[in-house]
């Protein structure tokens, strides 16, 4: 992602490098991703053997033939499966990267402290997505305890394909239902990467690539640790997730300190001493999980005198596709035995009791838990007199199954409660940055286009043209065509440009006394358009600390309002780039203030008439030389300072010529 704002100052370190051809949090989701779809498969995998074990279709004549048909129909809806799974993960890939192609292109130009925003952002997602794999590593290798899994009913969530017609098949409807099934289920996943992927624009190919290629790597050292004995597992388990913490801890570190570049490091920290407390803190955190969850584990052991297992090891990712790399050899016990298991504070009872439970064939277990519900999506079963059972079936509409998944039981969701309200949340987030940056890009280059006008126009030639004049303090206020004129009357200039709205005594009174605090008082009023409207914001304006008078606060609602439809998304992503306060205005640096001036200027100005600059005060906000009106020559403290010898009141003294 491309930016044109530089940083306002140099970072100080980098616990790992910034490379724009790779983004850390898709990397990471696409591991997730192979780890996930892959899961998914096996589980429709196993589903359809459970299904089809016992199937007995009367219209065969032989068992041997029934055998041969169900054997049939089952590679046929497994292939099914395969097919249709590599179709939604084409299509939602191929999506998934022109949708941020498209983002990059109307985010291009972004602000430069954004685009680090969204780095650290990046590291922060990646680093919970790491420390998740961490704590999912041994449950996948079989090392937690995982109770859920345990009772888990795969076979409830699919579809079953019952025997139609002569030859075994499943008809064409129940291939529909079946694909339908492993749209929705894949498609779920996608559509929260999607929307995760969404602000991180760049090495989009790349990281998705190298994703893919942890992903599987991951899942071979799964395969690697399932094969071989009780020992092996856990030592693999704990080496893997330790890699992982420590990566984890590290990336949180980092994504906090791409923040802190833009937020300033006077807070709390220095950039070393956040990088160390992030770093620790992260570290801590990861490793009292995997304590307390090993802990649980053992005292899950005295109890139900078991561990349950993930998958089993023909079932998983790696194995579905390259089952031939491995071997399936069970090694013996190696002379590491107790060395890891030690050294995580278990007694030598529980270490033994572990071991045991890990190494444990669960075949006859996994043929217990996997045994289908009695009742499936798809099927029906029908007593015939003669004790056979018989499958019959009836098509399902798409808008039947579509909401069917939408308002399905516990049984039929692929996500858990938490996962699934929190991926809600980080999507709706994502999605949420996304158009603030869009928006705010828009925004930036249409008030980059009209600004150099703007300013020409109402500032280009200040110190000409018509004058607002006073005859004496406190006396009348007028309009003249020139600065001659006004001096030839008499009068004494008070700004440049012709009188308006807030050229009467009391509000050129307040735009001297409330020079230091009114652009801050002003924006707390138009805080108040967003829920209680307009007649709010011109109160507020008219109350202290700031006092305008009626007409000259209306011209200060309409600018406010116009603000608001012309700078909402500007004024967004201020705060997540720490530039709410910032009110400096130019065309290199792209505030509130310098939106407000580009979009509404034109009308504002000549609305209320008197401002600072056009009065030649300088306030809290550095305008440029040229905005300064210079032939203003009025020394404002000595007529509204609090020390001033001539008693002007605030509204007492105030009068107004209506011109």
């Amino acid at each position: 992602m491309s930016s044109t704002t530089p940083l306002f100052r140099t970072p100080e370190i980098f616990l790992i490098p910034h490379v724009p051809i790779l983004n850390w949090a898709t990397l990471l989701i696409s591991t997730l991703i192979v780890i996930d779809v892959a899961t998914e498969i096996a589980d429709y995998h196993k589903s359809l053997d459970v299904h089809y074990i016992n199937i007995n279709n009367p219209k065969k004549k032989s068992k041997k033939e029934q055998q041969r048909s169900t054997k049939l129909t089952q590679q046929k809806a497994k292939k099914l499966v395969n097919i249709t799974a590599l179709q939604v993960t084409t299509f939602s890939l191929l999506s998934i990267y022109l949708s941020t192609q498209l983002v990059k292109r109307y985010t291009s130009g972004i602000d430069g402290r954004m685009a680090y925003v969204l780095e650290g952002i990046s590291r922060l997602e990646a680093s919970h997505l790491m420390a998740y794999i961490s704590y999912k590593t041994p449950r996948w290798i079989g090392v937690y305890h995982s109770p859920k899994l345990v009772y888990r009913k795969l076979s409830s969530k699919h579809v079953g394909v019952g025997h139609q017609g002569d030859d075994g098949d499943g008809t064409t409807s129940f291939e529909e239902e079946l694909k339908f099934h492993v749209r929705y289920t894949i498609g779920q996943y996608f559509v929260f990467v999607g929307c995760l992927c969404l602000p991180h624009t760049s090495g989009q190919f790349l990281s998705t690539v190298l994703g893919f290629l942890l992903g599987f790597g991951i899942e071979s050292i799964i395969v690697f640790a399932r094969r071989g004995n009780g020992e092996r597992k856990f030592f693999v388990a704990s080496t893997a997730s330790l890699v992982f913490t420590f990566l984890a801890s590290v990336m949180f570190a980092d994504g906090c300190h791409y923040i802190q570049v833009v937020w300033g490091s006077g807070l709390l920290f220095s950039e070393w001493g956040l990088g160390i407390a992030t770093f620790s803190s992260a570290l801590a955190v990861i490793l009292f999980t995997h304590f307390y969850q090993l802990q649980r584990t053992v005292r899950k052991l005295y109890v139900e005198r078991r561990i349950s297992k993930h998958e089993t090891k023909e079932n998983t990712a790696i194995h579905l596709i390259e089952s031939h790399l491995f071997s399936s050899v069970i090694s013996k016990s190696s002379s590491r035995k107790g060395s890891m298991i030690a050294s995580l504070g278990l007694s030598e009872e529980e270490r033994a009791l572990l071991i045991e439970e890990i190494s444990r064939d669960d075949h006859s277990e996994m043929s217990d838990t996997q045994q289908p519900r009695s009742t499936n999506l798809s099927t029906t079963t029908d007593e015939d007199c003669s004790g056979s059972t018989a499958t019959t079936a009836t098509a399902k509409s798409t808008w039947v199954l579509l909401k069917m998944r939408l308002f399905s039981p516990t049984d039929l969701i692929v996500f858990s409660k938490f996962e699934y309200y929190l991926s809600i949340i980080m999507s709706l987030a994502s999605l949420f940055i996304v158009i603030v940056n869009i928006g705010a890009t828009h925004q930036v280059n249409i008030v980059r286009a009209n600004y150099s006008k703007v300013h020409d126009t109402l500032y280009g030639q200040i110190n000409e043209g018509e004058v607002c004049a006073w005859s004496q303090i406190g006396g009348k206020i007028a309009t003249f065509s020139n600065k001659t004129d006004a001096l030839n009357a008499g009068f004494t200039i008070a700004h440049c440009g012709p009188c308006g709205q807030c050229s009467n005594w009391q509000d050129l009174r307040l735009q001297y006394t409330t020079r230091t605090y009114l652009a801050k008082e002003s924006f707390r009023c138009s805080k108040k358009s967003l829920v209680y409207g307009a007649s709010a914001v011109h109160k507020c304006l008219q109350e202290e600390p700031i006092g305008f008078s009626d007409s000259c606060a209306r011209c200060w609602t309409e600018d406010i309002l116009c603000a608001r439809r012309n700078c909402a998304f500007i004024f967004l992503q201020s705060n997540m780039i720490n530039t709410v306060s910032n009110f400096q205005v130019g065309s290199d640096t792209i505030t509130s203030a310098t939106c407000e001036e580009a979009m509404c200027e034109l009308v504002f100005v000549p609305c209320s008439g008197a401002n600072r600059r056009r009065m030649n005060i300088t306030s809290m906000i550095a305008r440029p030389g040229d905005q300064q009106c210079g032939i203003v020559d009025v020394d404002w403290e000595e007529i509204f300072g609090e020390g001033n010898v001539l008693g002007f009141g605030r509204e007492e003294e105030g009068s107004k010529d209506e011109l």
